[in-house]
């Protein structure tokens, strides 16, 4: 899945960019009004497939209610490896 997102959103010379994962966090009540509505209607539209149709993320942000926060600071590691081996994080 990592190379076909790449190769779809990182064409030509941009493919070797590097790519890294990290969660977020959900609380409707600290987002704007547009990514509110739109995060509503992602909701609505993951509420008609059925759960056989879903990987793990739709179903997590499926059933969100309420703030959550799904950020681990592990995520943080190759990151950080990726800036020290590069000698960014000087």
């Amino acid at each position: 899945m990592l190379s076909a997102l790449r190769e779809h959103n990182l064409p030509g010379e941009w493919s070797a960019v590097p790519l890294f994962y990290g969660s977020g966090m959900w609380d409707l009540e600290k987002m704007t009004w547009i990514d509110r509505t739109l995060c509503r209607m992602l909701q609505k539209s993951l509420q008609k497939k059925p759960p056989e149709a879903c990987d793990p993320g739709m179903e997590t942000i499926k059933n969100a209610a309420g703030p959550c926060n799904w950020t681990d600071r592990s995520y943080l590691v190759p990151l950080l490896r990726f800036l020290e081996e590069s000698g960014a994080a000087t």
